[in-house]
């Protein structure tokens, strides 16, 4: 090759090495910019909302500190003040501690803010919230969801608490939710409680662990619903959807009359239903009739499905499952590139 069609040779080559690279960088800044499209990022509504759950969770850390409830404090290293005892006479049901912890992570305060929009959930809306108290950090990342969109709660909560939800008898669901809104951080106050055990009855529950129970309830000015079957439980917590005009359900943690009888509802993954079949429970049941339904159960599978880490310090920080379709057109903008990129043309 003579030398003048060497230096051309270069020259082109050179020119291909710096198209080369912007045509990588192009690809890299699209797919980035799907990536955070995808995930969503945080709007300041939702920064805020984050705030304000961690600003409550220290104050109730704190003042259960002050109080001196018996709570291990390794059990609760981010200091959240709703992970309760190991064991304790209000407790029904073995929990795992990890997944207690994840529920208190801010970020579902977000998740759910988003399915309610997604709903249309507008402010003055009536949102039943049927809760055990085994996940009393998850019930309450919900009211304040509901709260930060105006919307109204009709709370009814089953006051006997797997291990390590709302069982610190010093500290049951009563007293944190009667704390929370005295100093400010809540403003719903539950319509009714339940017993919960078994059958929603109290089954299981040892008599001293009801007087505490009925006690809190009372202080909190708030009735305890006690009826005779597993059945009029249910019925009663469907009479208040209608009646209430409820515009979809929230039902957290594994209320037996939330859940109903049989295995159906373990087929229901958790999540935002907008229909489907659940089984003869309050689930099943409003499903049936129409209304939406976010089933809070497996906090594991939630939290991978939803991308809030699973036992993890919570941040601030939040860009939430990424979107499928977003996924694909990456996948399709590199599969183009591929296709129509030329090696070894200078």
């Amino acid at each position: 090759m003579k030398l003048a069609g060497l230096e051309e040779y270069k020259k082109r080559q050179r020119a291909a090495v710096r198209r080369n690279r912007l045509l990588l960088l192009a690809l890299a800044a699209v797919s980035a910019a799907l990536w955070f499209w995808a995930g969503g990022g945080l709007s300041a509504r939702e920064r805020t909302l984050m705030s304000s759950v961690h600003e409550a969770q220290k104050f109730l850390y704190d003042l259960r500190v002050r109080g001196g409830s018996g709570f291990e404090r390794s059990d609760d290293p981010y200091r959240t003040g709703f992970i309760g005892l190991e064991w304790s006479p209000l407790s029904t049901t073995l929990g795992a501690l990890p997944a207690k912890r994840t529920a208190c992570d801010p970020r579902w305060s977000v998740v759910v803010r988003r399915w309610m929009e997604s709903l249309g959930v507008q402010p003055g809306d009536c949102v039943a919230v049927y809760s055990s108290s085994s996940f009393p950090g998850m019930a309450f990342n919900v009211l304040k969801a509901l709260e930060s969109l105006g919307a109204q709660p009709l709370l009814v909560v089953s006051l006997g608490s797997s291990t390590w939800g709302a069982n610190d008898p010093d500290f049951p669901w009563p007293a944190l939710e009667k704390e929370l809104r005295s100093a400010g951080f809540l403003r719903t106050q539950a319509h009714a409680y339940t017993p919960g055990g078994g059958r929603d009855l109290g089954g299981g529950i040892p008599e001293e662990a009801m007087a505490v129970l009925r006690r809190a309830a009372a202080e909190n000015h708030v009735p305890l619903i006690v009826k005779n079957s597993l059945e009029e439980v249910i019925q009663w917590k469907m009479d208040l959807l209608a009646r209430h005009h409820a515009k979809a359900l929230v039902s957290i943690g594994g209320s037996e009359s939330n859940l109903g009888p049989g295995n159906d509802i373990l087929r229901l993954r958790p999540g935002l239903h907008r229909s489907g079949r659940a089984g003869s429970g309050v689930i099943g049941r409003a499903l049936q009739a129409g209304y939406p339904v976010v089933h809070l159960l497996n906090i594991k599978g939630l939290a991978a499905a939803t991308g809030v880490p699973f036992d993890a310090p919570p941040g601030a920080v939040f860009h939430g499952a990424r979107s499928l379709w977003a996924s694909l057109a990456c996948l399709a903008a590199f599969v183009a590139v591929m296709a129509f990129y030329k090696r070894w043309s200078f």
